[in-house]
C-alpha cells in the first residue's frame, strides 16, 4: 500500500524499511541529477534526467561517428575523395 503524502510504503516489515530506503535514494539521486543539469545552465528535459539517471550517454557511439565520417566523404566523392576511398 501506497502512502501519497510521502511517496512511500506503508509498513513496518524488513522489506518494506528497505524499499522505502531504495526509493529516498533514487529520489535523492534524481534531485541530484536535476541539480547538476540546472547548474549548467543548459535546457534539459525528463529524458535528459533518465538517461542521466540509468547512465546512458549522449555522446556518439563508434557506429554513428563512423556513419558521419562515410556520409561526408559520400558528399565529396569526385571532389576529395574517390570512389575506391570510399569502398576502402
Amino acid at each position: 500500500m501506497w502512502n501519497d503524502s510521502s511517496q512511500q510504503v506503508i509498513g513496518r516489515t524488513e522489506d518494506v524499511k528497505i524499499l522505502n530506503n531504495r526509493l529516498d535514494k533514487i529520489v535523492s539521486k534524481i534531485q541530484d541529477i536535476y541539480n547538476q543539469l540546472e547548474s549548467v545552465g543548459e535546457p534539459f528535459d525528463v529524458i535528459s534526467i533518465k538517461n542521466k539517471f540509468i547512465g546512458r550517454s549522449n555522446e556518439r557511439g563508434l557506429l554513428e561517428v563512423f556513419d558521419i565520417v562515410v556520409q561526408k566523404v559520400e558528399n565529396k566523392l569526385g571532389k576529395d575523395f574517390s570512389y575506391g576511398t570510399l569502398k576502402h
